[in-house]
């Protein structure tokens, strides 16, 4: 991450990434995780809660009512990012996936499988990020 200033963190989110840094929190918000990337218009340090799914090194977040956000649009076509995992920071690659895309159902099915809930006829885009260094990771 290139911008070391401190993000500016909306006050719903604080709560839930100060639980993931506990244990405690994270054993109540298992399929929660963190992700920090730098926003590639605004060149400033984002970090979301998001939830998530892990499969080997792949880590899929299922973006729900995306036609109103924007942040994942910072992984059109790859960028770098950061995925808090366990209390830990981890090097990754997202890419946005949308419905299109070959490897769509695979990864939906990966995430339908840590949360069953999600709609069989969902259409919303998925972020893929593969981690990049992810010695430790147990899941």
């Amino acid at each position: 991450m290139t911008n070391t200033a401190a993000p500016a963190v909306p006050a719903h989110n604080r709560l839930v990434l100060t639980a993931l840094a506990t244990d405690v929190g994270r054993r109540v918000l298992q399929r929660m995780c963190a992700v920090r990337y730098t926003g590639r218009r605004s060149d400033r340090t984002v970090i979301l809660p998001v939830a998530y799914a892990l499969c080997g090194t792949d880590v899929m977040v299922l973006v729900g009512n995306a036609t109103a956000k924007q942040w994942w649009r910072n992984f059109d076509g790859g960028h770098p990012a950061e995925v808090l995992i366990d209390g830990r920071w981890l090097s990754a690659r997202g890419e946005a996936v949308g419905p299109d895309r070959l490897e769509y159902p695979r990864l939906l099915a990966a995430y339908r499988a840590a949360h069953p809930h999600v709609p069989r006829a969902t259409n919303e885009p998925i972020v893929h990020f593969v981690l990049t260094h992810p010695e430790g990771v147990h899941r």
